[in-house]
């Protein structure tokens, strides 16, 4: 009988694609890893991108400018990058192709429109804050989104 993991019951060394990996604990080389799928590693990073700017419209308008949390551009934003969110989760192709995208659009906004808008004068330091981890979030949702679509399985090594 093949040895498998306590948690999972997933045989030791069992070859697995990307579509057949799931997220638990399995034993590999004597230790214990962890394996979760690019969905829901992209869905955390949008999530945790989406709450962090959400965070700071609120500070925003109640310390700089009250005016600032009617914009409804904020808020057309955040359903859609809660969209994303969602369309991570659903791990379907044509969905990683929109992801792709839309963070894309996003990351161009950020670099070429949003410095426009939200000018210096405005910016506190947990505002450059903000805007440094929300792009790099960003970033790193695109790139696992890239990696995604190449097929390409990340896994452990030396």
């Amino acid at each position: 009988m093949a040895d498998v993991s306590s948690r999972r019951g997933v045989p030791i060394g069992e070859e697995t694609t990307q579509s057949t990996i799931r997220s638990g604990s399995i034993a590999m080389d004597g230790r214990v890893e962890r394996r979760t799928r690019y969905s829901g590693q992209v869905a955390g990073i949008l999530a945790a991108a989406t709450t962090l700017s959400i965070a700071h419209t609120v500070h925003t308008t109640l310390t700089l400018a009250p005016g600032y949390g009617k914009e409804p551009t904020l808020y057309l934003l955040y359903g859609i990058l809660w969209g994303l969110v969602a369309l991570a989760w659903t791990d379907r192709r044509p969905a990683w192709w929109a992801i792709g995208a839309l963070l894309t659009a996003l990351i161009a906004i950020g670099i070429f429109y949003y410095p426009v808008i939200f000018v210096p004068a405005w910016q506190t330091p947990f505002g450059w804050f903000e805007n440094d981890v929300y792009m790099g979030l960003l970033m790193v949702a695109l790139y696992l989104t890239i990696q995604r679509l190449r097929g390409v399985i990340i896994a452990p090594g030396r």
